[in-house]
């Protein structure tokens, strides 16, 4: 059953939604800042999202005061499930990405005909460079509320150093809900 743009799941008799995404594409603009994101918890500007969390600091707490990377030096991606364990993590380093460079994740849901853990959250690490050869990292993580009418991500949203250019959500979807009945 697709409801929405999410999916329902029968788990140990209780039906279970998705509302997470099965292929983001992020841009990096590092003209954007934590204060600049868009994806809110579920008091802000998304119901979708229970929590959220967002920083920007200097690696192992250097003193710096420019923040502002102009190269990525570590990507660190990572699918969660419902209590924020890792059910899916992409790592690459010394990538040499950019501004304006794109990152593509790819969901467990679209690796997969039948689902395990339901994705319930996502978090991303970027290790970056400014422009003296400074360590700065950005973190952030969303926690969905897996409600299966409401999208965590449109596009155009923007989560620290990232901003979402596209979000592939609903017919992998459908077919996994079909092969688990």
């Amino acid at each position: 059953m697709l409801v929405g743009t999410g999916a329902a799941f029968e788990e140990q008799g209780q039906r279970r939604c998705t509302c997470a995404p099965r292929q983001i594409d992020f841009e990096l603009d590092f003209s954007k800042t934590c204060q600049s994101t868009v994806v809110k918890n579920s008091r802000g500007s998304r119901p979708s999202v229970l929590e959220s969390f967002c920083s920007i600091v200097s690696y192992n707490g250097q003193k710096i005061s420019d923040l502002v990377p102009v190269k990525a030096t570590s990507i660190q991606i990572f699918e969660l499930n419902s209590e924020l364990g890792v059910i899916k993590q992409e790592v690459e380093e010394n990538p040499e990405i950019l501004n304006g460079d794109s990152i593509r994740f790819k969901s467990s849901l679209s690796d997969h005909s039948t689902i395990g853990d339901v994705p319930g959250g996502f978090q991303m690490r970027i290790s970056a460079e400014n422009a003296a050869g400074q360590e700065i990292v950005m973190d952030w993580i969303v926690q969905y509320t897996n409600e299966c009418t409401i999208e965590p991500f449109t596009v155009g949203d923007s989560i620290g150093w990232t901003v979402i250019v596209s979000c592939i959500c609903t017919d992998i979807l459908t077919r996994i809900w079909a092969n688990t009945n």
